[in-house]
């Protein structure tokens, strides 16, 4: 196989991270106060983050392309903007 093609054991906690996410917000979400919200979505943007140096790694290991690189990249900037979006918007609401 090509270097490339396989996902060495060693990230899973990569994946583990992209899964997870979602669920961190979600459970943000059914917590009682805004505050809670806030501390939630603060620990999905440090996933984010986690993810965003995994993808580094793998591309400076040659796990991945130049070119897969930077389309993930793309897309994880994309979503830590709407994740600090979201925060400024819910820590908003709280101010009122």
């Amino acid at each position: 196989m090509a270097r490339g093609s396989q996902i060495p054991s060693q990230d899973a906690p990569t994946y583990q991270g992209v899964s997870s996410g979602g669920e961190i917000i979600a459970e943000g979400c059914g917590r009682n106060t805004r505050g809670e919200l806030l501390h939630f979505l603060s620990i999905a943007l440090g996933s984010a983050n986690e993810i965003q140096n995994d993808l580094i790694v793998a591309r400076d290991l040659a796990y991945i392309d130049q070119l897969a690189w930077e389309t993930a990249n793309e897309e994880i900037m994309r979503l830590k903007r709407m994740l600090a979006t979201l925060s400024r918007k819910v820590s908003a609401s709280t101010a009122r």
